[in-house]
Protein backbone atom coordinates (compact mmCIF):
# COMPACT_ATOMS: atom_id res chain seq x y z
CA UNK A 1 0.00 0.00 0.00
CA UNK A 2 2.97 2.64 0.59
CA UNK A 3 4.26 1.38 -2.19
CA UNK A 4 1.05 2.71 -4.07
CA UNK A 5 0.87 5.90 -2.14
CA UNK A 6 4.80 6.58 -3.11
CA UNK A 7 4.00 6.05 -6.41
CA UNK A 8 0.95 8.41 -7.23
CA UNK A 9 2.32 11.05 -4.73
CA UNK A 10 5.34 11.13 -7.07
CA UNK A 11 3.23 11.22 -10.05
CA UNK A 12 1.44 13.92 -8.49
CA UNK A 13 4.47 16.21 -8.16
CA UNK A 14 5.94 15.18 -11.63
CA UNK A 15 2.28 16.09 -12.60
CA UNK A 16 2.60 19.08 -11.27
CA UNK A 17 5.72 20.00 -12.10
CA UNK A 18 4.82 19.38 -15.71
CA UNK A 19 1.31 21.17 -15.50
CA UNK A 20 2.66 24.38 -14.69
CA UNK A 21 5.28 23.86 -17.39
CA UNK A 22 2.66 23.10 -20.32
CA UNK A 23 0.63 26.31 -18.96
CA UNK A 24 4.12 28.52 -19.08
CA UNK A 25 4.22 26.95 -22.79
CA UNK A 26 0.85 27.22 -23.68
CA UNK A 27 0.80 31.10 -22.27
CA UNK A 28 3.86 31.97 -23.91
CA UNK A 29 2.54 30.51 -27.12
CA UNK A 30 -0.49 32.56 -26.65
CA UNK A 31 0.58 35.93 -25.62
CA UNK A 32 3.64 36.34 -26.82
CA UNK A 33 3.96 34.37 -30.11
CA UNK A 34 0.21 34.98 -30.97
CA UNK A 35 -0.54 31.20 -31.67
CA UNK A 36 -4.53 30.88 -31.62
CA UNK A 37 -6.02 28.87 -28.66
CA UNK A 38 -5.82 25.51 -29.50
CA UNK A 39 -2.61 25.13 -31.54
CA UNK A 40 -0.80 26.72 -28.30
CA UNK A 41 -2.32 24.10 -26.32
CA UNK A 42 -0.91 21.05 -28.37
CA UNK A 43 2.37 22.47 -29.20
CA UNK A 44 2.50 22.84 -24.80
CA UNK A 45 1.43 19.34 -24.54
CA UNK A 46 3.84 17.78 -27.34
CA UNK A 47 6.59 19.69 -25.45
CA UNK A 48 5.60 18.35 -21.98
CA UNK A 49 5.32 15.31 -23.37
CA UNK A 50 9.48 14.39 -23.32
CA UNK A 51 9.63 15.87 -19.77
CA UNK A 52 6.84 13.80 -18.61
CA UNK A 53 8.25 10.34 -19.69
CA UNK A 54 12.13 11.00 -18.26
CA UNK A 55 10.55 11.77 -15.25
CA UNK A 56 7.53 9.19 -15.20
CA UNK A 57 10.47 6.50 -16.32
CA UNK A 58 12.82 7.72 -14.04
CA UNK A 59 11.45 9.56 -10.78
CA UNK A 60 7.63 7.62 -10.36
CA UNK A 61 7.83 4.28 -11.79
CA UNK A 62 11.35 3.99 -11.49
CA UNK A 63 11.38 1.00 -14.24
CA UNK A 64 14.61 -0.04 -16.39
CA UNK A 65 12.63 -1.92 -19.64
CA UNK A 66 12.96 -1.07 -22.76
CA UNK A 67 12.86 2.88 -23.10
CA UNK A 68 12.01 2.75 -26.69
CA UNK A 69 9.13 0.35 -26.23
CA UNK A 70 7.85 2.41 -23.57
CA UNK A 71 8.38 5.73 -24.66
CA UNK A 72 6.40 4.27 -27.79
CA UNK A 73 3.95 3.01 -26.19
CA UNK A 74 4.01 6.26 -23.46
CA UNK A 75 3.28 8.29 -26.46
CA UNK A 76 0.33 6.44 -27.67
CA UNK A 77 -1.16 6.53 -24.71
CA UNK A 78 -0.26 10.41 -23.62
CA UNK A 79 -1.21 11.40 -27.40
CA UNK A 80 -4.74 9.31 -27.01
CA UNK A 81 -4.80 11.48 -23.15
CA UNK A 82 -3.78 14.68 -24.23
CA UNK A 83 -4.48 15.27 -27.99
CA UNK A 84 -7.60 13.55 -28.14
CA UNK A 85 -9.24 13.70 -24.48
CA UNK A 86 -7.71 16.59 -23.16
CA UNK A 87 -8.80 18.75 -26.32
CA UNK A 88 -12.16 17.53 -26.49
CA UNK A 89 -12.48 18.56 -23.02
CA UNK A 90 -10.55 21.62 -23.18
CA UNK A 91 -12.72 22.82 -26.34
CA UNK A 92 -15.92 21.89 -24.45
CA UNK A 93 -14.68 23.90 -21.27
CA UNK A 94 -13.72 26.61 -23.66
CA UNK A 95 -17.75 26.62 -24.30
CA UNK A 96 -18.63 26.18 -21.32
CA UNK A 97 -16.59 29.13 -19.44
CA UNK A 98 -16.89 31.24 -22.05
CA UNK A 99 -19.90 33.26 -20.25
CA UNK A 100 -19.00 32.43 -16.85
CA UNK A 101 -15.09 33.88 -17.83
CA UNK A 102 -16.18 37.04 -17.79
CA UNK A 103 -18.36 37.27 -14.18
CA UNK A 104 -15.04 35.79 -13.09
CA UNK A 105 -12.58 38.14 -14.35
CA UNK A 106 -14.93 40.43 -12.78
CA UNK A 107 -15.58 38.70 -9.21
CA UNK A 108 -11.62 38.49 -8.97
CA UNK A 109 -10.76 41.83 -10.25
CA UNK A 110 -10.23 43.70 -6.95
CA UNK A 111 -7.68 40.76 -5.60
CA UNK A 112 -5.79 40.41 -8.91
CA UNK A 113 -6.06 42.13 -12.51
CA UNK A 114 -7.44 39.08 -15.09
CA UNK A 115 -8.76 39.27 -18.22
CA UNK A 116 -11.28 37.32 -19.25
CA UNK A 117 -9.53 35.37 -21.95
CA UNK A 118 -6.79 34.28 -19.34
CA UNK A 119 -9.39 32.78 -16.87
CA UNK A 120 -11.04 30.68 -20.27
CA UNK A 121 -7.52 29.35 -21.51
CA UNK A 122 -6.46 28.79 -18.01
CA UNK A 123 -9.54 27.54 -16.76
CA UNK A 124 -10.03 24.95 -19.06
CA UNK A 125 -6.96 23.83 -19.30
CA UNK A 126 -6.63 22.88 -15.84
CA UNK A 127 -10.42 21.35 -16.21
CA UNK A 128 -8.64 19.29 -19.33
CA UNK A 129 -5.54 18.94 -16.88
CA UNK A 130 -7.24 16.64 -13.87
CA UNK A 131 -9.30 14.59 -16.44
CA UNK A 132 -5.47 14.08 -18.18
CA UNK A 133 -4.13 13.05 -15.57
CA UNK A 134 -6.62 10.46 -13.70
CA UNK A 135 -6.26 8.88 -17.79
CA UNK A 136 -2.70 8.81 -18.13
CA UNK A 137 -1.82 7.16 -14.51
CA UNK A 138 -3.73 4.55 -15.02
CA UNK A 139 -2.87 3.62 -18.48
CA UNK A 140 0.99 4.52 -17.11
CA UNK A 141 0.89 2.19 -14.33
CA UNK A 142 -1.16 -1.06 -15.96
CA UNK A 143 0.57 -0.52 -19.30
CA UNK A 144 3.99 1.29 -19.89
CA UNK A 145 5.50 0.61 -16.78
CA UNK A 146 3.83 -2.46 -15.44
CA UNK A 147 6.25 -4.89 -13.13
CA UNK A 148 7.97 -1.96 -11.86
CA UNK A 149 6.73 -1.73 -8.40
CA UNK A 150 9.70 -3.82 -7.50
CA UNK A 151 12.16 -1.10 -8.90
CA UNK A 152 9.88 1.58 -7.89
CA UNK A 153 10.16 0.64 -4.06
CA UNK A 154 13.75 1.06 -4.01
CA UNK A 155 12.97 5.09 -4.03
CA UNK A 156 11.18 4.97 -1.05
CA UNK A 157 13.97 2.81 1.37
Amino acid sequence: MSTTIGRVSRFSVVGVFNTLFNFLVLNFCYYKLGVNKIVANIIATSLALLISFVLNRKFVFAHKGNWRHQFMLFALITVAGSLILNNSIYAASVFLLKSASVGISHALNSIVNLQPTFILINGSAIIATLFSMVWNYNWYHRVVFRGGGDAAKTLED
